[in-house]
């Protein structure tokens, strides 16, 4: 559980350097050009989601699916784990979540934003293979993973 001490750090931690450099920009009599250069910058943003074509809609779809159910299934047994492994776990969850959340910027280089979010997806349907008892299961998630990133492929 995060406390609200990491929270207050972490936002300090952050804009400390957006502090200074307008410190410097108000010493030096820049403060208005920046701030301009600052709102030029957040108008030209542009946030559109990316289009994909059938098979790489279907490939995250059902890629989403493993990690839902994984995800959960980890997140449900973190009781029985080490205060070490829940930290990756949250880490690794808002990793995700930041790699979904890239996907809201279009860019040519789509393969970023799928390795981006491969990462935790990899890991939790990892741990989730590593404590099942049941290996037909493991070999069931194999054989999707593979079926659909061979047909997203071709």
């Amino acid at each position: 559980m995060l406390k609200w001490r990491e929270w207050i750090i972490s936002i300090i931690g952050f804009s400390t350097t957006y502090i200074i450099f307008f410190s410097i920009a108000f010493l030096t009599d820049n403060l208005n050009n920046e701030i301009q250069k600052l709102k030029i910058f957040f108008q030209s943003i542009n946030i559109q989601p990316i289009k994909l074509e059938f098979k790489l809609s279907l490939f995250f779809i059902i890629i989403g699916i493993l990690f839902i159910i994984t995800a959960f299934i980890i997140i449900g047994k973190l009781q029985e784990r080490s205060i070490y492994f829940r930290k990756k776990i949250v880490v690794l969850l808002i990793f995700f979540i930041l790699g979904i959340i890239t996907f809201l910027f279009p860019s040519d280089l789509i393969i970023n934003h799928i390795a981006f979010t491969l990462i935790p997806f990899c890991f939790f349907v990892s741990a989730y293979i590593l404590q099942l008892k049941n290996k037909y299961i493991s070999e069931i998630f194999y054989l999707i993973i593979i079926g659909i990133s061979i047909y997203a492929i071709i």
